[in-house]
């Protein structure tokens, strides 16, 4: 499994990931830091090199890096790591979103993809990391608690219960 920034390579990949999204019934990707959202890849890429650099971010934005995360030759998840948090992100988003594709679920993907997130924002000096779930995504929940979540708090955005976890980390 590798861990991509994403490129013009990537774009039949990403296609494919969100089609078999959209197929079940998954209009919104977590973790693609807007793509899925976008009217042109090729538009998004550099908006999305803006938000990795933190050059130009529209009002409300923070600063974000996304990854592919593709295993032989397939995209199998979408990973984004919020070099901060504002207001909204606090509430509901985290530092890390993420999601894998239907078909590579409950096969330790997003654990590899949540621990990856975890030693990204330790480099960036992030220590003490929100990470946010739907309360009826069970599997995201279990994999938050196995890379060292502890529930804070529920919150309701949009009449869905969002669950609040932080995985704290030692400042080095």
């Amino acid at each position: 499994m590798e861990f991509e920034l994403p490129q013009i390579k990537h774009q039949k990949l990403f296609e494919e990931y969100k089609q078999e999204a959209y197929a079940h019934g998954e209009l919104f990707i977590n973790g693609d830091g807007g793509c899925s959202r976008s009217e042109s890849y090729k538009e998004w890429l550099k908006f999305d090199k803006n938000l990795r650099d933190e050059i130009d971010l529209p009002q409300g934005y923070v600063g974000g890096t996304t990854y592919f995360v593709i295993e032989d030759g397939v995209m199998v998840g979408t990973l984004n790591i919020r070099h901060a948090l504002n207001e909204a992100l606090r509430k509901s988003g985290g530092h890390i979103g993420y999601s894998v594709s239907v078909r590579k679920r409950r096969q330790g993907i997003a654990t590899a993809m949540l621990k990856f997130g975890i030693e990204r924002c330790h480099e960036m000096g992030i220590w003490n990391i929100l990470v946010t779930c739907h309360k009826e995504n069970i599997g995201s929940q279990r994999t938050i608690e196995k890379c060292g979540g502890v529930l804070e708090d529920e919150v309701i955005v949009d009449d869905k219960i969002i669950l609040r976890f932080w995985i704290k980390g030692e400042d080095k």
